[in-house]
């Protein structure tokens, strides 16, 4: 409530019951004015807008002002007003008009739903129609421009290549993957995040393992963002950092701590635990909290290069990075990249 203001109260209309001359002009006596806020949440256009539903005495009245409704309430001095029971009434006015009002919006939202199912269930036969019949051809289909539409920006959803004959009846494959120049871009980001950490180092003194990767994951999303969603990078089940589409993951990346050279050869294996072999791009980020940095790395190197699945070591890289070319666990022919960042805690 703001102060009590003082005001002149109109108390014309009230001509009978104080004995005024009944001239027709106005008559005023000193009278006080109560503004309550009264703060919400949501979207204000909704107050403004009339339900099908509605009460004979008409909506409530308020002024919007921000995120609070303004209840104003006057009376003279002489025959003063519940101030409490007054702005309850009116709360209780503006709560049973936005029920009407939400009553409307999920009719809407059924509605909308249900069509949207429609429409995507028909888009998605029709698809379905048109891949089966060029399929059914038995000719090969020639990508056009070598690409499909961004899945986020400067991440490209490339169509496989059909072999000279197409089986009768089988689906067009398209299978999303990560092009070779977004890989470099991504982990580069990773990068600068670690050097932010790094630079702002009584911000983050205190957090552990699981809040500094939410730091790395905002920092991703807000130079990445997904075709269907706020985000292209999200964490689930045992994954760390991932983008995917159409469920099949086109980046992972696992965040530990290090603690010595076993740690970093453990979180490899349990990167490849849970990767799929159409996995390609893959990185592990060590926060470090160790002072001598250099002599990290060299262990975390050393490391690297005698694991098992180890094939060569890569270009790029710089000196709290390492860059490896890996075999898949079971199949020697199938080799993914692995980049490991070293961050400052």
């Amino acid at each position: 409530m703001e102060e009590a203001e003082e005001i002149q109260y109109d108390v014309s209309h009230e001509a009978f019951s104080r004995a005024l001359p009944r001239s027709g002009r106005q008559s005023f006596v000193r009278g006080t004015r109560h503004v309550v806020h009264i703060p919400f949440t949501g979207d204000p256009e909704i107050l403004l807008l009339k339900p099908n539903a509605f009460t004979a005495s008409g909506p409530p009245y308020g002024q919007l002002r921000g995120a609070d409704v303004l209840v104003t309430v006057e009376y003279p001095n002489d025959s003063p007003l519940d101030i409490a029971r007054e702005v309850d009434a009116a709360a209780s006015a503006i709560e049973q008009w936005l029920g009407f009002a939400r009553n409307d919006a999920e009719q809407h939202n059924e509605q909308l739903h249900q069509e949207a199912l429609s429409t995507i269930a028909q888009r998605r036969q029709e698809i379905t129609t048109r891949r089966e019949r060029v399929a059914s051809s038995g000719i090969a289909v020639r990508p056009t421009g070598g690409s499909k539409p961004p899945i986020v920006r400067a991440i490209i959803r490339r169509p496989s290549k059909l072999p000279l004959r197409a089986s009768a009846g089988a689906p067009i494959p398209l299978d999303p993957s990560l092009p070779d120049d977004v890989y470099p871009d991504i982990l580069a980001a990773i990068a600068q995040a670690g050097r932010d950490m790094e630079r702002s180092r009584a911000t983050y003194s205190g957090m552990g393992e699981e809040d500094r990767r939410q730091v790395l994951l905002l920092a991703l999303n807000g130079q990445y963002r997904g075709l269907t969603t706020a985000e292209a990078f999200n964490v689930t089940g045992k994954t760390d950092l991932r983008i995917q589409y159409e469920g099949r993951n086109l980046f992972i990346a696992e965040c530990k701590k290090w603690t010595g050279q076993a740690s970093l050869t453990k979180t490899i294996d349990q990167l490849f635990g849970y990767a799929g072999w159409q996995d390609t791009k893959l990185a592990v980020v060590m926060f470090v909290e160790q002072k001598n940095l250099t002599d990290v790395v060299a262990k975390g190197r050393a490391a690297l290069l005698s694991h098992p699945r180890f094939t060569e070591e890569c270009e790029g890289a710089d000196e709290l990075e390492l860059r490896a070319r890996m075999r898949w666990p079971g199949d020697d022919g199938r080799i993914v990249d692995l980049a490991v960042r070293f961050i400052p805690a």
